[in-house]
């Protein structure tokens, strides 16, 4: 079966518009799963050719977990980094999908497997790249939502890629609740590349923290999205020179939407994170309290950055969608 989808770049709800940027359209095509996957049910797998403006294709993989009985809402799982993996793969991630289905959410996991979200999008920044990843849920909502609240969580970069769906691509138009975990870690990328922001206690974690990405961690998950290594390069010098192009990539650009009628937006942090994304994380949370958006924090005190690798931490996402995607 092969569907292709177009994406509107302007949606307006309540009266108000809230995508500032284009999205693209989806090319897919289902294609058998295979014989060992680690979460178990009613699997079905498709190839979706993802297509943004003015960068190249990228290759998505999508698995679609069905629920047991009747479908009351659709979670899309993204994972951190580039993305390349699916979520299952969390030594915690099949059992929180196989749990959700159970209790009638159909499941969406994906993964970019060739050179991420992020990578080879014309040097146009990660708020182009995160292009691919709104039009993809999009796609999931037309395609496989079934009228039922669609939901999202991620973790790390996938949790920018949320933030950056709802603040610049119009996606709180379907998206009813979305569950960020350890993140975003570059809500404000001027901040995390240029690291001139004072230290402070992380909430959850108690820890002293910048809102840096030190370098070892922004060339594998920021620079890919620019035209050279102007973010890493930076995190010492502090160099200016790229200030105002992070600023416009943040999720909390001068240009976000940042009130979402009828989207929730949770955030789950962990107490053994040792990174700036807690503090980067409340960054947006505080704009979403100040708009007026649905809002909340919950702290895992023994999860580390990876959400889903600890017991708790999965079942804080499982109950986060519980209570939150109606």
């Amino acid at each position: 079966m092969r569907v292709t989808l177009s994406v509107l770049c302007l949606i307006a709800v309540s009266g108000s518009l809230l995508a500032q940027d284009p999205t693209g359209t989806v090319q897919a095509t289902q294609v058998s799963c295979p014989s060992k996957m680690p979460i178990k049910g009613q699997i079905s797998c498709y190839s979706a050719t993802v297509s943004c403006p003015n960068m190249p294709k990228v290759n998505a993989s999508v698995r679609i977990l069905a629920q047991t009985g009747t479908q009351v809402g659709t979670v899309i799982y993204g994972t951190g980094g580039t993305g390349s993996v699916f979520f299952d793969l969390n030594a915690y991630g099949a059992s929180a999908m196989e749990t959700l289905a159970s209790d009638g959410y159909l499941g969406v996991e994906y993964a970019w497997p060739s050179q991420g979200w992020q990578g080879n999008a014309n040097g146009l920044g990660v708020r182009a790249a995160a292009c691919r990843y709104a039009t993809l849920v999009q796609w999931v909502w037309q395609a496989f939502a079934a009228g039922a609240p669609l939901c999202t969580t991620g973790n790390s970069a996938g949790s920018f890629q949320i933030g950056a769906a709802l603040a610049h691509y119009g996606s709180s138009a379907y998206i009813r609740d979305a569950e960020l975990t350890s993140g975003p870690p570059f809500t404000r990328v001027d901040y995390a590349c240029i690291n001139n922001q004072r230290a402070a206690i992380s909430p959850c974690s108690a820890q002293e923290h910048g809102l840096g990405v030190v370098p070892a961690t922004s060339a594998k998950f920021i620079d890919p999205a620019y035209p050279d290594n102007r973010c890493s390069s930076a995190y010492t010098t502090h160099d200016t020179t790229h200030e105002q192009e992070f600023l416009d990539d943040s999720v909390t650009s001068p240009d976000a939407a940042l009130l979402y009628p009828g989207t929730s937006v949770y955030f789950i942090f962990g107490g053994l994170d040792t990174t700036s994304a807690i503090r980067q994380g409340m960054l947006y949370q505080a704009q979403l309290q100040t708009s007026g958006t649905v809002t909340g924090t919950a702290c895992v005190a023994d999860a580390p950055h990876e959400m889903a690798s600890v017991a708790d931490g999965a079942a804080a996402i499982v109950s986060g969608i519980l209570n939150h995607c109606k």
